[in-house]
This record gives C-alpha cells, structure tokens and sequence, in this order.
C-alpha cells in the first residue's frame, strides 16, 4: 500500500483481468527459442521428489545429466542444491550432482543461486565454504532477487549480478566470496542494496508462453533438442515464488527467462503525445457515441422504447470497457504504456444518466441538493480523467 494509490490497485486489478485477451494460452516449447525454462511440475514433484525440499540431489543429477547430455550453452539453475548441515557426515551421492557441474564447467556456463537460507552458524559455514569451492571451479554464483510491487512483476532491475545475467564469468559474487571475509549475510545486504541502485526497465513478456518445458516426468527431457541454448532450471510446484504479469501468472524461473529474452528484445517506449492522443480518443469516441443514444431516448415515445434503450446504455457500457481495454492491453504490451480509458469512460456516463434527468428538472435554486450532489459527480470524474490523462502523459 506504500507503493500503490487506490487507483494504481485498479489498474493493476484491470490488467490481471484483460491478460487472457491476448494472451498466447499455449505452453508448448518453440524449439526457435533461444532460451527456455524447464520447469518441474507438480506432478514430478510429488512423484519423483515425495514433496519435500531441498530437492533430493540423486534425481537433480539425473535430470541435469539429461540436460547437460543435450549441450546447451549455459544452464542457470533457480533452485538451491547447497548443502545442508548433514552433508559433510553423508556418504550418499549428493556429492556426485556437485562433481557433474565440476566436470562439465569448461564446456557449459553453470550459475547457480547464492545460498541464501541458512538456519544455523554451521550451515552458514558449510554453505560458504561450498560456494567458494564451486567458484574455484569454474561455476558462477548469482542473486536470485526480482522486483515485484504486491505479487505484481512488471519491470526488472539490471543488475550484473542477477541470475537472468547468466554470461557473466568470474562475476563479482565469486570475487566476493573468495576474497572478502565478510559472512553471507553481511555480502547478501550489500547485494540487495546494488540490485534496488540498479536501473529499472520494463520486461518483455512477449515470448513467455512458448518458452517452456513443463516436466511431468524426467524422460520427457528425451524429446527435446536443447544445443546451444540458455537454460532456466527451476520450480512451478508450490504457492510461493509466483508472479502476476501482463501475460498471466508466472514463476520466478519464468521471470528470469523472460528478462533474459528481455536484454536482446527490449520494448520500445512509446512517444507520450501520441498515447495521449490515443487516450483521448478511445474516451471522446464512446462519449459521441453514447450521445448518440441519449438522442435517442430524449425522443423516444413510449416507455418501453426507453427501457430498451437504458438497457442498450449499459450494455455499451460493459462492451466499450471491453474494447478499450483491449486496446489498451495490446499498446501496453508492445509500447509499455498503459492506458487507463475506463474513469474517463465511467466518468462520462454517470455524467450523461444523472445530467439527462438533472437537465430534464432543472431547478433555479444552485443550492438545491440534487443540483449539489450532481456537480459533485462532474467534479469526481473529471478528476479521474485528468488523473487518467496523466498517468498516460508521465508514463506511469
């Protein structure tokens, strides 16, 4: 609520409700992608993992063996394989996902998500001391982080050290690690700060919904041709990490694709006066229109023709809205701009309804209530109009 007016809630509110009227509702893999996301599903998760996190790391090196077999060019992997306080007293395999990554290094750009969640002094140890051992082999370490305002995510930081700036080797979180004595806590404060320093730009979700493998099952990873490509390897099980954008609800390994996609296709700002000009237009179109209508009913001769068109009124209503906000969501899209049509919209009915009877029953007295209570409408929506304007003008 800090960030966000109650009129930015309703926008944001209309933009959740209008991302299915474009959205592409497919989610097969377009193997032209150059980056995708595999996602482990609910399915796999329940099936393979019992449903309990950390991931078991046994089924982790089979599923990366499947990946790194395919020669992508670089996996990022949003998930955390640390090691837990128990590791250096196990004698499993977990060790063996650690020395497939190792092995693989100098062909495949690895990064992982620095370890953020350690619950004990010794873990935090065991974690760090891990960290600076896969760096000394070659593989990166990056901040997970990704900026969202009430569950929304729209625009990304760009900082060098995030997860979806993957080609950055030797970055500095491993020049951090292996030369700084500071604790993970005291690197991860400094990393936060960075990342809300970072410049901000707006992401492009164009290529979300055909940039993903949903894995049911481990095997299904055998149908697919992943050379050269840039892989996101995360979660879409579980109710945390999930984000509402412009193209439906995503995960956090979607979101970080989608900026990775966002760096070579960035949206292209739309020139202000023409967005103006568009806002404008789409308010004073359905205002002639609905004159028209009014027209219409001021001649009327029966009731019945009257009732008909109150009707008519209202369903214009609802189908502008509709249209206009269709409009509204392409522009946005392609020129991150978000239009806002719907307080000049409203504004300008309830102006017409309560100004046809008003005008019809006009009364000398400017003090009358009715008159009073009438004034106070024009007044509350010529200032959602202006404020609608103005969130076009200053691209807000």
């Amino acid at each position: 609520m800090e960030q966000f007016n109650l009129l930015d809630i309703a926008n944001t509110i209309s933009l959740r409700n209008i991302a299915s009227s474009i959205e592409n509702k497919s989610q097969i893999y377009i193997d032209e992608n150059k980056s995708l996301s595999i996602l482990i599903d609910d399915e796999l998760y329940e099936k393979e993992f019992q449903s309990t996190s950390p991931l078991n790391k046994d089924k982790l090196y089979i599923i990366l063996s499947k990946i790194i077999s395919k020669k992508p060019k670089n996996i990022i992997i949003d998930l955390d394989i640390s090691p837990d306080y128990n590791f250096q007293n196990n004698k499993n395999t977990n060790n063996s996902l650690y020395k497939l990554l190792k092995k693989h290094s100098k062909n495949i750009n690895f990064t992982l998500p620095f370890a953020i969640y350690s619950k004990t002094k010794e873990n935090k140890s065991i974690k760090r001391t891990w960290m600076k051992n896969m760096c000394k082999n070659g593989i990166s370490f990056a901040i997970p982080f990704i900026h969202s305002q009430m569950g929304i995510s729209l625009n990304f930081y760009d900082y060098k050290n995030s997860l979806y700036n993957t080609t950055l080797k030797n970055n500095s979180v491993c020049k951090n690690l292996l030369n700084s004595k500071n604790g993970i806590y005291t690197l991860l404060k400094k990393y936060k700060n960075d990342f809300k320093n970072s410049k901000e730009f707006p992401i492009n979700f164009e290529n979300s919904n055909s940039s993903n493998i949903i894995l049911t099952s481990i095997n299904q990873l055998n149908s697919y041709s992943l050379k050269d490509k840039t892989i996101f390897l995360g979660g879409k099980y579980g109710y945390s990490d999930k984000y509402l954008t412009p193209y439906g609800e995503k995960v956090g390994t979607q979101i970080h694709e989608a900026i990775f996609y966002t760096q070579t296709h960035k949206i292209n700002n739309a020139n202000t006066s023409i967005t103006v000009f568009a806002d404008l237009f789409l308010a004073f179109t359905f205002g002639l229109l609905l004159e028209k209508i009014l027209e219409f009913r001021k001649k009327a001769q029966s009731l019945n023709i009257i009732a008909v068109l109150n009707i008519l009124l209202f369903i214009f209503l609802i189908l502008f809205i509709f249209i206009s906000s269709y409009i509204s969501s392409h522009i946005y899209h392609n020129f991150y701009i978000w239009l806002n049509p719907i307080p000049l919209i409203i504004g300008m009915f309830l102006d017409s309804i309560i100004g046809l009877s008003q005008k019809e029953n006009i009364n000398k007295d400017i003090l009358n209530w009715k008159n009073i209570l009438y004034y106070l409408f024009v007044l509350i929506f010529i200032i959602l109009g202006v404020y609608s304007i103005l969130l076009t003008s200053l691209n807000l």
